[in-house]
């Protein structure tokens, strides 16, 4: 997959925020990550689906280049069996910036970005949870999009981690009600205009096929 827009971005944000060192290998470390076969959801795709969705918000943002390097970041460690994955790759992402002599602060606050995307109700800035929305806006997608995206997610538990049919099928229940269960998908007005509805309705009727096969 050639990803020239990705390298491209990467390495202009690289240079705004006057990061020192190597753009280009902190960028090929981060395609070694997100290229892994297994991975066919959490994969470089997803990265820049939401740079396009982070562009379409750009001015609600109040740090958007520091929002859109944590993005390149937020999933770059990933293992289906793990709780820790949004940690570690806020912990890379913190030691990638503080090396590249980058402030403390400016670490902090990826990291802080990164750990949002547990989705575990932490988010409080506005960046924080306009983050967290563009990490699911794809659950709002056209019906064969969101298919495709499960179809994806499954192979991740069944054929990448070698959970079961019947183990999967039972967690992803459990995702789909618990968000169903939200007052709000979304954590910001501007997702919810836009994107509830739709993402309600995709989660539903996923919903109805699981217990199905259940």
């Amino acid at each position: 997959m050639v990803d020239t827009f990705g390298e491209l971005r990467f390495k202009s944000l690289w240079k705004k925020v006057d990061a020192k060192g190597s753009a280009d290998k902190a960028y090929k470390q981060l395609i070694r990550l997100y290229t892994q076969p297994l991975r066919k959801y959490h994969n470089i795709q997803h990265i820049l689906l939401g740079l396009g969705t982070i562009d379409r918000f750009a001015d609600k943002f109040k740090d958007l280049n520091l929002v859109t390097l944590a993005w390149f970041y937020h999933d770059a460690i990933y293992n289906v069996l793990a709780k820790d994955n949004e940690k570690k790759s806020a912990e890379l992402f913190q030691k990638t910036f503080i090396d590249a002599g980058l402030s403390a602060d400016f670490a902090k606050k990826g990291y802080d970005l990164i750990l949002t995307t547990k989705h575990n109700g932490i988010a409080k800035t506005k960046d924080q949870r306009l983050f967290v929305d563009v990490d699911i806006a794809g659950l709002a997608n056209p019906r064969e999009l969101y298919k495709a995206y499960s179809v994806a997610v499954k192979s991740e538990y069944t054929t990448g981690a070698g959970i079961s049919r019947k183990e999967h099928l039972a967690m992803r229940k459990k995702f789909l009600t618990n968000f169903l269960a939200k007052e709000h998908i979304y954590s910001t007005e501007e997702f919810r205009v836009l994107y509830e509805e739709k993402a309600r309705k995709n989660l539903k009727a996923e919903l109805v096929y699981v217990l199905k096969l259940i």
